[in-house]
């Protein structure tokens, strides 16, 4: 069987390569330059993410939201829906990283430059 001291000795040789996973994963996230906008599953725009503006966005039953650029980074300033959660989602500015308004039916999505082309071939 397994001695106290070979199981904390485990414990913290898991422990440490988990924080070190993290930190890695932290450190090598990819920029995002391009915000996707999609109702319902439609693409509906793409937006650099450089830009400084504001954007409304029409959900599909008629809900709106305003998509805010400023500083790199992409957030919902305001939304129609009851609950507010996109509204209260942090800023994104990585690829990968999303703000979804379910009861609209809108995706916020960062895109990196490789998958914005992709995706503007594919269309």
């Amino acid at each position: 069987m397994f001695k106290k001291k070979d199981i904390i000795i485990y414990i913290t040789v898991l422990l440490l390569a988990g924080a070190a996973y993290l930190i890695y994963a932290g450190m090598h996230k990819e920029t995002g330059s391009t915000v996707r906008v999609t109702v319902d599953g439609v693409r509906i725009g793409g937006y650099p993410l450089t830009a400084e503006r504001k954007i409304p966005v029409t959900g599909r039953y008629g809900g709106e939201l305003t998509l805010v650029l400023s500083g790199g980074k992409a957030h919902v300033e305001a939304s129609s829906c009851p609950d507010k959660i996109c509204v209260k989602h942090s800023p994104v500015s990585h690829a990968g990283e999303s703000i979804i308004c379910l009861p609209n039916r809108i995706v916020i999505e960062i895109v990196s430059e490789e998958d914005a082309v992709i995706d503007a071939v594919s269309q």
